[in-house]
């Protein structure tokens, strides 16, 4: 993770891990725990958004048991933001700290 992801080069700066929802099988907590091991403390902040498609938006405890964290490190700033955009939802994407998102129900 160190070669990939220098902290000279993320410093400062705002980071934005794009992860598969719960459709798609990968280790994205192992992945997650190691990038914030490696940037966590460097970054300005370290943003999630969670590739839904046309599913429908994951609750709190189910980002929590993809990212391989507690509800209590979540709310503890380990993510400083988890975006759920959709296809087809309106308003274009979600922006900010919470678990935005909500079902149209003209997409399925």
């Amino acid at each position: 993770m160190a070669r990939a992801c220098p902290e000279a080069e993320f410093r400062g700066q705002r980071v934005l891990l794009i992860i598969p929802d719960h459709t798609r099988t990968a280790p994205v907590g192992l992945m997650f725990k190691a990038l914030h091991a490696q940037l966590g403390e460097v970054t300005r902040a370290l943003d999630v958004l969670v590739a839904l498609g046309t599913h429908p938006p994951m609750s709190e405890a189910a980002i929590c048991q993809r990212l391989e964290l507690s509800e209590a490190e979540r709310r503890g700033g380990m993510v400083a933001s988890v975006l759920q955009p959709r296809v087809g939802q309106p308003g274009g994407p979600a922006t900010g700290g919470d678990n935005h998102g909500g079902r149209d129900p003209g997409v399925d």
